[in-house]
């Protein structure tokens, strides 16, 4: 089954699929956790992160950048994460 978000955001926290972050703010951040095995939650931790360090997230208008997901199925032996 493809779920197709038709360019629009599940929820405004959201941060990940293509992402672009200076190096120095990846270190303030102190980058995506190695706490995370599975499928999910790093996303959603990182951009935790973020807000709590107040780096600001700026998405340019869809007239501009827009991406679509290309159709992929989750890896065996990478299963959804229960503690996410």
């Amino acid at each position: 089954m493809i779920t197709l978000l038709c360019y629009r955001l599940p929820y405004n926290a959201i941060l990940g699929g293509v992402v672009a972050i200076r190096s120095d703010l990846f270190v303030k951040v102190n980058g995506y956790s190695n706490q995370f095995f599975g499928w999910g939650g790093e996303d959603d931790d990182f951009s935790a992160r973020c807000r709590r360090r107040g780096v600001q997230l700026v998405r340019y208008p869809k007239t501009i950048a827009r991406y679509k997901m290309i159709h992929h199925d989750k890896d065996s032996g990478n299963e959804a994460n229960p503690n996410r």
